[in-house]
């Protein structure tokens, strides 16, 4: 065997910078003050404790379905590899499933800089939301009272910003700023 080529991996990015020497001048009709990065707490704390509480439901149902194939009167099912492989490709599924409804709307965290939204999300990508009064306003989908997933309020929110996208976190009461519910917007509650 030949020499081992030399690869470069290369650095991770990283996060923006905070300070007002970096960051671009705010827009004039921006009125968002700028705030340091605010860890997403609670909102991580719930994410987490339901993904767990989901993988702990999948891997349940594996062993009830692994269990049953074994008590089966058939020797050619107990016997059958193929069962075995398709229950265990299908718990799977169903835990990528379950990380990404539990864990990827609730962000690492937010932060706001120069007139704008920054939200670090769970897979490091850090979002970057003109946020102008107007078209900022956090739109409440869904209230999350403190117990057993998580220690404080969670809420679920929309957020649109000034280009017209919008997206979903699950984040601490407060954290992305004061929100609205869903009836002062026209929006109809879920």
């Amino acid at each position: 065997m030949g020499p081992g080529r030399a690869v470069r991996i290369p650095a991770r990015r990283p996060a923006p910078a905070l300070d007002g020497a970096s960051a671009r001048a705010p827009d004039a009709e921006s009125s968002l003050p700028d705030a340091p990065f605010a860890p997403n707490r609670s909102g991580t704390m719930r994410a987490h404790r339901l993904f767990v509480f989901f993988v702990g439901a999948t891997l349940l149902l594996l062993l009830f379905l692994i269990a049953l194939v074994l008590t089966s009167p058939s020797s050619g099912v107990r016997n059958d590899p193929l069962d075995y492989g398709l229950f265990a490709a299908i718990s799977l599924v169903l835990i990528v499933a379950s990380y990404a409804l539990a864990l990827l709307p609730a962000p690492r965290g937010v932060a706001r800089a120069s007139g704008a939204l920054l939200v670090t999300e769970r897979t490091g990508k850090v979002r970057r939301m003109r946020a102008d009064p107007a078209s900022l306003r956090p739109v409440v989908l869904r209230r999350y009272p403190p117990g057993p997933l998580n220690d404080a309020p969670v809420v679920l929110v929309e957020v649109a910003a000034s280009n017209g996208s919008r997206r979903a976190y699950l984040v601490d009461e407060g954290l992305i700023g004061p929100s609205t519910p869903p009836g002062a917007t026209g929006r109809s509650p879920p």
